[in-house]
């Protein structure tokens, strides 16, 4: 447990399918300085951001809608509830921690994310 505090400890931290958003919710409180909290699914959006909030850390946590199938090399700015900012864009190239937890539920999202991350870690 000490290890993962240290690992997060001032981290930017990049949570794919995030879904509820508690792992994002866990990073913060372990003492990441940001986490972009990702799914596609705008119910699983909006239910991490009123958890962030639950959980005092609602100004650490930035929800941002990120579909896998969608994602060409880079998010790109975006409007819109849940988009990304030009802001949000520079400070995710300074990630240094990935999670993915309980995110894929068949072959199909399996594929998406393998090609998601040939994509986007090369880029962090």
């Amino acid at each position: 447990a000490r290890e993962s505090a240290q690992l997060l400890d001032g981290a930017v931290v990049l949570d794919l399918g995030a879904g509820c958003g508690l792992t994002s919710a866990a990073a913060c409180l372990a003492g990441a300085r940001a986490v972009f909290c990702t799914d596609a699914h705008t119910a699983s959006l909006r239910n991490s951001a009123n958890n962030a909030d639950a959980n005092g850390v609602g100004g650490l946590v930035r929800v941002r809608r990120l579909d896998w199938s969608a994602v060409d090399v880079w998010p790109s700015p975006s409007e819109g509830e849940f988009g990304w900012s030009s802001s949000d864009l520079q400070a995710l190239r300074g990630a240094t921690v990935l999670l993915a937890a309980d995110c894929v539920y068949d072959d199909g999202m399996t594929s998406a994310l393998v090609a998601l991350m040939s994509r986007v870690l090369p880029a962090l």
